[in-house]
């Protein structure tokens, strides 16, 4: 049995920082106290086929409806460690789709994108947004982002379901913000733990304008999110900016901010063993780890196909304002050492 929270916006600080991660842990299924070898998950017929070093794990021979709390404890865990965690061939109802989400956490409802009718917790990424230029979309669709990170509490995992795909092309690209840490030099690391990024909607807000869509809470313009993150299940450190909405870096000047962001953000692009691209098949299901991935639709198929490319996402709500932990912070490098020692030992 999952427990509900009275916490639903997505705006509410939940508590002070430091307590946060020990006193929400245990309301939802979110990988605390799961198997670190998901024996319960792993078994039967179901096979984990891990798609690169760093990032992304397709579960074959798995119908995500059918799993058990103590299985979807499991796979929350594997997504917290590997960022995106693949299901091929799945056919979630909407409120398959909702329940399925409830079980990680309060859902959240996008500020400018409504949802089909009587499901406004439900987000459909498309080919592109009606009534926009199609340079606009194009240009929507080909920025890196975490989802929503603007909000003061961000979400914690997102879970997309794509019902309809191009013949060719509508990739989606993750990358590991643990690994892209991990690739910058130990100086940079510690100066970039001192830094606190400012997060902003502001291009919901002219969306907003554009589309004549009211947004459904105020969007936060100057969210402050610390540079590098901890996740409160890994515990691990990962780089948490994104060209989509880390728009400046407090107390540097703006040319200090800018080429500071211009090196993360190229970082983000070019660290290809940080990243995972994923060709999508009709109903597949991707579930994603917003507090320690970034990701991209490529741009690459026609905008002008309607309903070329249709997908519904459910967003989970998380338990926790962004926050750093210098004490108790690992590294994704340190965990792998640790578990090659400890199989070696055995």
């Amino acid at each position: 049995m999952t427990i509900a929270s009275g916490f639903t916006s997505a705006q509410e600080p939940i508590a002070e920082t430091k307590s946060i991660a020990k006193v929400s842990r245990g309301q939802y299924l979110n990988g605390t106290n799961a198997d670190p070898e998901f024996k319960t998950l792993l078994h039967g017929d179901t096979k984990r086929v891990d798609l690169t070093p760093s990032i992304g794990t397709e579960l074959k021979g798995v119908q995500i409806a059918d799993l058990n709390d103590a299985q979807l404890n499991e796979i929350a865990l594997l997504v917290a460690e590997r960022g995106v965690v693949f299901f091929r061939d799945q056919e979630l109802s909407r409120d398959q789709h909702l329940d399925f989400g409830r079980k990680f956490g309060s859902l959240h409802i996008h500020p400018v994108a409504p949802g089909p009718e009587g499901y406004p917790e439900i987000v459909c990424p498309s080919g592109g947004v009606k009534g926009l230029p199609t340079e606009l979309n194009k240009t929507r669709a080909d920025t890196w982002h975490t989802d929503v990170s603007f909000d003061v509490v961000s979400p914690s995992f997102s879970i997309l379901q794509l019902r309809k795909v191009p013949p060719t092309g509508g990739d989606t690209i993750w990358a590991n913000g643990y690994s892209l840490y991990d690739e910058l030099s130990p100086v940079l690391q510690h100066f970039l733990e001192t830094l606190t990024g400012i997060h902003s909607g502001e291009g919901f807000v002219n969306l907003s304008k554009l589309t004549g869509v009211p947004p459904v809470y105020e969007i936060p313009v100057a969210t402050e999110h610390p540079v590098i993150r901890t996740n409160p299940i890994t515990n691990q450190k990962a780089l948490y900016v994104n060209p989509g909405f880390t728009k400046s870096i407090k107390n540097l000047t703006a040319v200090e901010s800018d080429t500071l962001l211009d090196f993360l953000f190229n970082h983000i692009k070019t660290t290809t063993k940080a990243q995972v691209r994923w060709s999508w098949t009709a109903n597949t299901v991707a579930i994603w780890d917003n507090r320690s991935t970034l990701h991209v639709a490529v741009n690459d198929y026609e905008h002008e196909e309607a309903g070329s490319r249709y997908g519904e996402r459910v967003t989970v709500v998380g338990a926790e304002r962004p926050y750093f932990d210098p004490i108790n912070s690992t590294t994704e490098k340190e965990v792998k050492a640790k578990r090659r020692i400890e199989k070696q030992s055995i």
